[in-house]
């Protein structure tokens, strides 16, 4: 579509919105790291189920949020000596589907996952337990941030109100 696409859109708004940002317990984000897994394998093997991904991601219907929040949710995780694993495959997907997608992007970065992944970036840089070894997981955040920050965004130019716009 041709419309912006807002965090509030895409996760459904009211509770899907609010519950987007809460960290997942750790029995969950073990369960949530093997179906990532599964996932990243499938979408690496089969392009159109990245179609589909891509796709069922930006419903934005107001009865169910899809699974955007879920990937929220997994980078808010965090506090805990667990979750690490689910964290990488999280940044491994989303990297994914967000590379040449400029939609995706543009939703991810609407729902501040730069924000999100960056803070966890930074307190495992301060000794928080990860539950998986530094290397993947910095270079999983590092990569996913990478293709935020330069994915092409055509509305970044556009202005919101043209008749406040004076030529200099």
């Amino acid at each position: 579509t041709g419309r912006p696409l807002h965090a509030n859109r895409v996760l459904g708004g009211g509770p899907a919105l609010a519950a987007a940002f809460q960290p997942l317990p750790g029995a969950e984000l073990e369960a949530a790291s093997s179906l990532l897994a599964a996932l990243l394998d499938l979408l690496l093997a089969r392009r159109e189920d990245q179609v589909r991904l891509r796709e069922h991601l930006m419903e934005t219907g107001s009865h169910c949020p899809g699974c955007f929040w879920l990937f929220l949710r997994v980078f808010a995780s965090g506090d805990v000596d667990h979750g690490g694993a689910a964290f990488v495959r999280c940044c491994h997907l989303l990297a994914l589907l967000a590379e040449g997608d400029e939609h995706i992007s543009r939703a991810l970065r609407s729902a501040r996952a730069l924000d999100l992944v960056a803070d966890r970036l930074a307190r495992a840089t301060k000794g928080d337990a990860l539950g998986t070894e530094w290397l993947p997981f910095a270079t999983a955040a590092a990569h996913l941030l990478q293709i935020l920050i330069c994915e092409e965004d055509t509305q970044c130019m556009s202005i919101a109100d043209p008749t406040l716009f004076v030529p200099a």
